[in-house]
């Protein structure tokens, strides 16, 4: 039967992959079931890589209303999530899933309920939607296929609502029951103003191209939004978080970093390259500095490239140093802030105006264009 289509969707207030809390429940001891249960109403729930524990990969499932402690746990065969309170939003992406993790379960309560699910390699999902029947567009599912080939859906519909299952080729099956809704497409941006000092974002696909730019107005207050070109995860909008950091795990991406108009409460932001040469285009903030950390370091040529755009801006200043790991320094401007940099095999451009003993790159009617300087070995020669 042809599922129900909600458009425009639900709009979901989640807790995107890599946010920094400052404490969390761990639970690596082995058993066969774990259940998780959730008591506030209308929560907004994260369930997502966790850091390594006593040498285990875990799972982490979190709140961005901060209702309780994150819990990040490995060594569970089984595990279920219960949303007693009902009417929760949940985001579900595992792609380095826990140590002995066979299968996650999440059972949603009464009221209608939100499931944004991002399918796993390894871990088959079951969705249970609770509480039905709803009023439309009642509990959701929203499938993110981006990565996904050969996705088939099976379902039938009943009293209490959709059940089946979606498969894959190349993913584990995503099943469900009691659902008034079911999409797929691209996925709506993930949005957090919830306050907080740190915020991490850590992005796994090789060779992506990630844009950091201004966002939208979300609840009143203006964010910034980290997106995919090649749509590898769901847009993500923030605000409201002083400090920000990208890290490229996945290594070999391009990032367009041009923030006119910076979130709420912003006051800087830090990318780290990861292994393979990455390339940085950052267009300079008025009010944010920016920090590159090329990362993967030494790289061939031309290696990690810093493109730094400098039109419009005045009293741009260069002050680098070499190493064996690359260009270190900054620029710095009159109008507006700096952008710092470590690890860059090629600066472009290397100068505000040629240095002397710099051969000429231009002909002498094109004299005053900025000179590319690229790093060719681990000690150049300037």
């Amino acid at each position: 039967m042809t599922p129900n289509r909600f458009l425009p969707l639900l709009a979901m207030t989640l807790v995107p992959v890599g946010i920094s809390y400052a404490s969390v429940i761990v639970d690596t001891v082995p058993s066969t079931s774990f259940t998780v249960t959730l008591l506030t109403p209308g929560d907004q729930i994260s369930i997502m890589n966790g850091p390594v524990e006593s040498g285990f990969q875990t799972t982490e499932i979190s709140s961005s209303l901060n209702d309780f402690t994150p819990i990040a746990f490995a060594n569970k065969t089984n595990v279920t999530v219960n949303d007693t309170g009902g009417g929760s939003s949940f985001n579900l992406n595992i792609p380095n899933p826990a140590a002995g993790l066979a299968g996650l379960t999440v059972n949603g309560g009464n009221g209608a309920g939100s499931f944004l699910v991002t399918p796993s390699a390894t871990i088959p999902f079951t969705i249970n939607g609770g509480g039905n029947p709803q009023p439309a567009p009642g509990n959701v599912l929203f499938l993110n296929p981006f990565g996904t080939t050969g996705a088939s859906l099976a379902d039938t519909n009943s009293a209490t609502g959709f059940q089946g299952a979606w498969t894959f080729t190349n993913r584990q099956p995503v099943n469900f029951t009691g659902l008034e809704t079911l999409s797929q497409g691209p996925a709506p941006a993930v949005v957090d103003t919830v306050p907080s000092t740190n915020f991490t974002l850590d992005l796994l696909t090789p060779g992506d191209q990630i844009n950091i730019v201004s966002g939208p107005v979300e609840s009143g207050v203006q964010t910034i939004e980290i997106y995919s070109s090649l749509n590898d995860f769901a847009p993500i909008a923030i605000a409201n978080k002083t400090h920000v950091t990208v890290n490229d795990t996945g290594g070999g991406s391009t990032f367009n970093v041009d923030i006119p108009i910076p979130a709420a409460g912003l006051a800087g932001l830090t990318v780290n390259g990861g292994n393979g040469a990455d390339i940085f285009d950052v267009t300079p903030s008025v009010t944010i500095p920016f920090t590159i950390n090329g990362g993967g370091n030494p790289q061939p040529a031309p290696g990690n490239v810093l493109m730094v755009d400098l039109s419009g801006l005045t009293g741009a200043n260069l002050a680098d140093t070499n190493s064996a790991t690359g260009f270190q320094g900054s620029w710095t401007f009159t109008d507006s802030q700096a952008v710092g940099f470590t690890g860059i095999e090629t600066l472009e451009p290397s100068q505000v105006a040629p240095e002397p003993g710099v051969l000429p790159l231009v002909a002498a009617s094109l004299a005053g264009l900025l000179i590319a300087r690229r790093r060719l070995s681990a000690h150049p020669t300037r």
